[in-house]
């Protein structure tokens, strides 16, 4: 396999960085409909329970990160 120029490096990298953040967009949006953090303003809970409470699978939500991702921003 022919080795990957420069060029094509970053635009593969750009192109992670797009996918990946309309992926990380997409989970708080979908989190935010749900009223997860709302949900969790008492602390932890089981995914089962959310899942159960919010009407949608269990599988899904449990696969939302625990913490949220560091994303790139202003900076204070």
């Amino acid at each position: 396999m022919a080795e990957r120029t420069l060029k094509e490096e970053g635009a593969l990298t750009k192109m992670r960085g797009l996918i990946f953040g309309f992926s990380i967009t997409r989970a708080i949006a979908v989190a935010a409909e749900l009223g997860i953090a709302d949900r969790l303003a008492d602390g932890p809970r089981i995914a089962a329970e959310l899942a159960r409470e919010c009407g949608v699978l269990q599988h899904p939500l449990y696969r939302m990160p625990e913490d949220p991702p560091q994303l790139p921003g202003p900076r204070s």
